[in-house]
């Protein structure tokens, strides 16, 4: 399911670089205008059955159930356009279980340009 991903080093962004981002309980994640990951939270790694290291640099759209990736590559032209976006998206975990997660994004300056923070990723919940 990961196939794809890049192999380029990952570049701490803020608040990903904070002390406070491990200790997160919050599904969090930052990633760049291709949906590539660049941080993700302990918590959002665990609920999808990854470690945060295999999660890093993945295309989001490969967690992405198969059935929403048009969704997402419209989620992402919304925050080009507009900065932000909200919805309700569906995800696949290690194991191909399902789960619906809410969403609040927000565009945001970044060390290596524009980043994408996912505030809040919520309602871990099968389908």
């Amino acid at each position: 399911m990961l196939a794809g991903r890049m192999k380029e080093p990952v570049t701490a962004h803020a608040p990903a670089s904070s002390p406070d981002w491990a200790l997160q309980t919050d599904l969090r994640c930052t990633h760049d205008l291709e949906g590539r990951l660049l941080s993700v939270s302990a918590a959002m790694a665990d609920a999808l059955g990854y470690t945060v290291e295999e999660l890093l640099n993945t295309p989001m759209r490969d967690l992405v159930a198969a059935g929403y990736r048009r969704q997402f590559r419209a989620f992402l032209d919304a925050i080009r356009r507009d900065g932000a976006a909200t919805g309700l998206t569906k995800v696949e975990t290690s194991t191909g279980e399902s789960r619906v997660w809410e969403y609040w994004n927000s565009l945001r300056d970044g060390a290596g340009g524009p980043i994408v923070i996912e505030r809040r990723a919520t309602s871990p919940s099968a389908c």
